[in-house]
């Protein structure tokens, strides 16, 4: 049976746009439905409210998905840190990373675009990209705060030495002078090569500063300029960080990470992963 047969009309007559009309109007009729198109305003509020509750349940899982492919992200950004490492140490006798770097025109700290890292792992980024984050350097869920480390800094030498527009992102990791040296220089340095586990120390981790001093572990500071130890990932609760060896961890005990005294906060892994003087076993040390 065709399909206007089985709703009545036959083809024999004859169908016109007009007679389907006028035969859908009925058959609308029939079944106690308004022939009148459009919402009323009580059927639009119901609408709006069913929306309204959706987007409440979505929301948690979209942030979620959200913070999770910033993490990955922030992750990323550090197994290219662990590849200089290695690059570096391959390079340069065993050593580690140095924080800061002497070149011809002076002294560079390890996150300035014409230093080791970038040129070693992000070799196609722009310098003025470099200053605004948007490159290994910069952890998408780090905050745009206005706190960020005084001597985070990108000059375009090219034009007077004017600074490059820059981000809090630009400043997202701190370099770990502990474990890997302050200054590579007529044999000074660390080398790390000589340590027994390195998969259980830290080379950088998530930071709103360019470096950790070792104190941070025993004190607070919640009027500081930048957070030394920034837990920004799920929720602000998780931290990631590059181990010697060249894989990422995720810490999530944040209570093991602060204490109220430099004795204290020795007896921790915390604290051990940045101090290999301090680490227990001895034999996990230098």
């Amino acid at each position: 049976m065709c399909f206007f047969c089985f709703f009545g009309l036959t083809v024999e007559k004859g169908i016109y746009m007009s007679d389907l009309k006028d035969f859908l109007c009925r058959r609308v009729s029939a079944f106690g439905r308004m022939k009148q198109c459009g919402f009323t305003l009580i059927e639009l509020l119901v609408v709006i409210a069913i929306i309204a509750i959706l987007a409440a349940m979505l929301m948690p899982a979209l942030n979620k998905a959200r913070d999770t492919a910033r993490t990955a992200s922030c992750q990323n950004n550090l197994k290219s840190f662990g590849t200089a490492i290695a690059l570096y140490s391959d390079s340069y006798n065993g050593y580690g990373l140095p924080q800061q770097s002497w070149y011809s025109g002076g002294r560079s700290v390890w996150y300035n675009y014409h230093v080791f890292l970038r040129s070693a792992v992000a070799g196609g980024v722009s310098q003025a990209a470099w200053a605004k984050g948007n490159s290994i350097n910069g952890c998408p869920a780090r905050e745009e705060n206005g706190r960020t480390s005084t001597w985070a800094w990108e000059k375009d030498w090219s034009n007077g030495g004017e600074y490059f527009p820059s981000s809090d992102k630009y400043c997202s990791y701190a370099h770990i002078a502990n474990v890997l040296g302050t200054v590579h220089s007529g044999g000074t340095g660390r080398k790390i090569i000589k340590l027994k586990r390195p998969s259980f120390f830290i080379g950088f981790h998530d930071s709103e500063a360019y470096m950790n001093p070792e104190w941070y572990c025993w004190k607070r500071y919640p009027d500081a300029p930048e957070w030394y130890t920034d837990f920004r990932h799920n929720g602000r609760t998780a931290l990631n960080a590059v181990m010697i060896d060249g894989h990422v961890e995720t810490f999530r005990d944040q209570s093991s990470w602060f204490f109220a005294s430099q004795g204290e906060a020795a007896k921790h892994h915390a604290y051990q992963r940045l101090r290999p003087g301090y680490a227990k076993p001895p034999e996990v040390g230098w």
